[in-house]
């Protein structure tokens, strides 16, 4: 067992439990990107597996030391490191809207552009593209952002609202579907609609292949000056 501790950039829905992310944080240590991923096909971490001993979970921007049993990377999720579940979570501290600032990154886009699911814009990439990208995490300002609220309908669950969001980064447009459970709450029961965010700090992932031999991009969490306690 060995321990890393990190900022949580993004504490999202998958399958039947939570994707955690972050970047490494204190002690010296390079501002690595790291997913803790549980030890199920799927990856996702149970809430039992993620709680801290008063019985609480991580939040956004929390500073946590995570004990961790080995480095688990699968194909372009290079981050990923296995949990070891026999041990609590450690809160250490808390990061604020300008601590954020000092770990966006700097990239010159979301991985590859040009494939387009039916409800979103530039959402995802081919198997082919992903396996070869060496990474799946960024921290990114994007410009013109805004969540939309539309009804979508496809095979499985049929109609349902989604929230997406939609901006502009290094002069290409977006729409990803957003994985913030927060995010979702908060607009899922509004009205169709678009809803403009001045400005905004996000965590962007790319997820795991799908059958139909696609990764998705998912906005995995929204940042906000008042989210972040600014």
């Amino acid at each position: 067992m060995y321990v890393k501790q990190i900022a949580c950039f993004a504490y999202s829905r998958k399958s039947l439990g939570r994707c955690v992310a972050g970047k490494q944080v204190g002690n010296g240590a390079p501002p690595l990107w790291l997913r803790p991923v549980g030890g199920r096909p799927t990856e996702e971490i149970s809430e039992s597996e993620c709680r801290f001993q008063d019985g609480s979970h991580p939040a956004l921007l929390d500073v946590i030391r995570v004990p961790l049993k080995d480095p688990a990377p699968h194909a372009h999720q290079t981050e990923n490191h296995l949990i070891d579940p026999g041990y609590y979570w450690v809160r250490t501290g808390k990061l604020g809207w300008s601590d954020l600032q000092k770990f966006v990154d700097e990239s010159d886009g979301l991985w590859d552009s040009g494939d387009s699911s039916r409800h979103g814009v530039n959402d995802r990439v081919p198997m082919t593209f992903a396996e070869k990208a060496g990474h799946s995490l960024l921290l990114i300002r994007p410009e013109r952002c805004s969540i939309v609220v539309a009804q979508e309908e496809n095979s499985v669950q049929g109609q349902r609202a989604r929230v997406r969001a939609q901006f502009e980064y290094r002069r290409i447009s977006y729409r990803l579907s957003v994985t913030d459970p927060a995010m979702e709450q908060a607009f899922r029961s509004s009205e169709p609609g678009e809803y403009a965010i001045p400005e905004c700090v996000m965590c962007v992932s790319l997820g795991e292949c799908f059958l139909d031999h696609f990764c998705y991009k998912l906005c995995a969490a929204i940042f906000t000056p008042q989210r972040s306690g600014a």
